[in-house]
């Protein structure tokens, strides 16, 4: 079994899903490097320490971090800094995979590739698993109280304060606008 079919096992295992499809098989040949691919799918969706990565794929610290943080920087794993170590794991499908390569910006011949094979892969398989059987991804569960729309423009001021007062804040184009070339 190849990397590539074992990652998508491994990503197909959350949650999410990662139905099998000749169009997914595509996407990850081209978001993960053989290396890469082999480093990932000794991952897991908790994060972990570079040593621990490295010594389940059997490769020196140095090459393994690499390939880490080229991974992190492209969006097909996270990694997170806590007390001044980093760890880095694996992340869904969507939201992940699919969102976070494109969140930096589209308009190359890969992100135009990328694109095709996503909304392919929608139609061939991924779209039919979120609302397939036995029990759909993603469904509606009756509660039977109603919701009031309040929805509000929010002045420049208090816009700025959200802002100011957030711990974290992150700006990005729309992964399925820019996915499509929009």
């Amino acid at each position: 079994m190849t990397p590539y079919k074992r990652l998508r096992e491994i990503l197909d295992a959350h949650p999410a899903t990662a139905p099998k499809a000749a169009s997914i098989d595509q996407i990850l040949r081209i978001l993960f490097t053989p290396q890469e691919a082999d480093i990932a799918i000794h991952m897991s969706f908790k994060p972990k320490k570079v040593a621990s990565i490295a010594k389940l794929v059997n490769l020196d610290e140095n090459t393994v971090k690499s390939s880490l943080e080229s991974m992190a920087n492209k969006g097909i794993i996270f990694s997170r800094r806590k007390n001044g170590d980093v760890s880095y794991g694996l992340v869904p499908l969507i939201p992940g995979v699919f969102e976070f390569p494109f969140m930096k910006g589209g308009g190359t011949p890969i992100h135009d590739r990328l694109g095709k094979l996503w909304e392919e892969y929608h139609h061939e398989s991924l779209g039919a698993s979120f609302a397939g059987n036995p029990t759909p991804l993603m469904r509606v569960v009756p509660v039977e109280k109603s919701i009031t729309a309040q929805n509000r423009i929010h002045p420049y001021e208090e816009v700025k304060n959200f802002i100011h007062n957030a711990n974290f804040i992150a700006l990005a184009g729309c992964a399925c606008r820019i996915s499509v070339g929009k």
